[in-house]
């Protein structure tokens, strides 16, 4: 038994001496700060660590924020305090408070919020969203009144942490806290848009559909991530609209999922998830009937999505159990179920903490990375297809261009010639068409005398001089051993003469260059549709008699 000696080259080497070095030198600075960090974070955004009197239903308690308290969706929460001046420049007040109405007073005065009710097409809830407040300068000893009115008992007994600081501090605080839905969310917005242009426009037949329904996927979650933070209001301040958008995305979620999951064979076959796609979209209507008629808010619907989610859960897995099954199973297909599974099990995770957690408030951590993660390998995995579609595509275009092509010449050949007369001889339109028959004189001689080699140059040089002559605008075919066949559509007999003797005269000047020479017999017919056979025997007829002409000719 051989033991192999496992080396490394001086290349790998010296990589490993850099590696080596860096990381030494960076974890040997790492301790020293200069003295003071110069990152953006400078200006510190404080948490409020006030005592407030919280009202519910005349029953009043002390707490600090964040807190709980006992409420119902409609009751009144008041959360009362006495500001006192944290820093000289920290005038910037927020917090981030859930499908609640909102209005903050300062010595009685509204500072945030309106009595007026906002007039909307149907009801909706006011979203999830940061309430700013700037203080006076002079806020030092105002007294802070917060009236807060939850719209659901699930948002209703959370109450909210709030921050002090310069604006500056925030606007750091809010990018920072959401840079990763952000660069999440804008990343793949570009990539699913650009999956679905390329889908559209792909060449490759058999992924054309399946790439511009992953895209399309890829961009509902991307959206749905992307509004679905703290950040909503970087980017507009029409918080109604803004969530409508997050609505339609998250319910929008199994519909595009299953659109891109039946265009796997083993998922299609499945009558459950066939099912599942008209319900689902069914369902995406009647819950827009029930949120414009008033009789649902989107969010009291969440758990119709949750049950599409669970279906679709155990119809893939369905699946997936007779993909285990099936001895010529498809490889790819196996990789979209090692990537499904990881994400059932981060969005059944997030769903279970969504319904034990009474106040709705933890985030979607899991279901987030599983999203990332599939869409990661699913988009590479996609681009691996799109690969080995497009070679497969390359190789059966290939056989068809063999299929077709005369391989000594390049021209086309008796079977692309017998298409092309059929699909004249059934064309609606009646158009007029040019035949011209040719077949070569003397190359038995040639073989006979110089050699199959000479013979072969014969040939390719009348299909090279054919091609010249007529090949843009016309097909030319090798019909076999030394026939060979034009179809034009040329109308003027003049141009087709002068293609003709420039053909000819590239003949004669071959010839000249050569120790063996040959001639070429030829004659055309113009025929219309039902008669292309008739026009092609009359040209092969015609073409016979010149031929024997010039051999009588030859032989004097």
């Amino acid at each position: 038994m051989k033991v192999r000696k496992i080396g490394l080259d001086w290349q790998s080497v010296m990589l490993v001496v850099y590696g080596v070095m860096f990381f030494g030198v960076f974890f040997w600075l790492f301790p020293y700060t200069g003295g003071s960090s110069k990152g953006f974070d400078n200006e510190a955004m404080n948490i409020m660590d006030n005592i407030f009197r919280v009202t519910v239903n005349e029953e009043t308690v002390m707490s600090t924020l964040p807190a709980q308290v006992k409420a119902e969706a409609g009751e009144k929460i008041i959360l009362e305090t006495v500001l006192r001046e944290q820093k000289k420049n920290d005038i910037f007040m927020a917090f981030y408070d859930r499908h609640t109405a909102i209005k903050v007073y300062l010595n009685d005065q509204l500072y945030e919020g309106t009595d007026e009710p906002v007039e909307l097409p149907f009801k909706m809830t006011p979203g999830s969203y940061w309430h700013c407040v700037r203080l006076p300068e002079d806020y030092d000893g105002m007294r802070l009144r917060i009236e807060r009115i939850p719209f659901l008992d699930s948002y209703s007994n959370a109450l909210p942490t709030i921050y002090i600081g310069t604006k500056s501090a925030f606007l750091y605080m809010v990018i920072k806290q959401g840079i990763i839905s952000l660069s999440i969310g804008f990343y793949f917005i570009i990539f699913g848009l650009l999956l679905m242009i390329t889908g559209l426009f792909s060449q490759v037949a058999s992924m054309r559909r399946r790439m511009f329904r992953l895209g399309l996927f890829i961009l509902t979650l991307s959206i749905w991530i992307l509004l679905d933070s703290r950040v909503t209001q970087l980017f507009t301040g029409n918080i109604y609209l803004a969530f409508y958008i997050v609505y339609g995305a998250f319910f929008a979620i199994p519909i595009t999922g299953l659109a891109y999951l039946l265009t796997y064979p083993s998922i299609e076959r499945n009558p459950l998830m066939r099912a599942l796609f008209p319900i689902s979209v069914l369902t995406y209507i009647v819950v827009h009937i029930l949120q414009i008629t008033n009789t649902f808010y989107f969010l009291e619907m969440f758990s119709v999505v949750h049950v599409e989610i669970a279906l679709i859960i155990i119809g893939v897995q369905v699946c997936c159990l007779n993909y285990l099954r099936d001895k010529k199973r498809d490889k790819e297909e196996g990789m979209l179920y090692k990537v499904l599974g990881i994400i059932e099990f981060s969005a059944v995770v997030d769903i279970l903490q969504y319904y034990l957690n009474p106040n709705r408030t933890v985030e979607k951590f899991l279901s987030r990375f599983g999203i990332l993660f599939f869409m990661i390998a699913l988009a590479g995995n996609m681009i691996k297809e799109v690969g080995r579609a497009k070679a497969k595509d390359e190789q059966i275009r290939l056989m068809n261009k063999m299929a077709y092509t005369d391989g000594m010449t390049g021209l086309l050949n008796r079977y692309a010639f017998d298409c092309e007369i059929d699909k004249i001889r059934t064309k609606e339109e009646d158009d007029e068409i040019l035949i011209l028959y040719m077949d070569m004189n003397n190359l038995k001689q040639i073989n006979d005398q110089y050699g199959h080699a000479r013979g072969d140059e014969a040939i390719r040089q009348v299909g090279y001089l054919l091609k010249a002559h007529f090949g843009n605008d016309n097909l030319c075919y090798r019909l076999g051993g030394d026939e060979f066949c034009v179809v034009s559509h040329w109308k003027e007999d003049n141009k087709v003469e002068q293609a003709i003797e420039g053909f000819l005269e590239g003949i004669e000047e071959f010839n000249r260059e050569r120790e063996y020479s040959f001639s070429v017999a030829y004659d055309y017919e113009r025929a219309k549709g039902a008669n292309v056979e008739e026009c092609f025997k009359m040209a092969d007829h015609k073409m016979y008699e010149n031929k024997v002409k010039m051999k009588e000719v030859n032989s004097r």
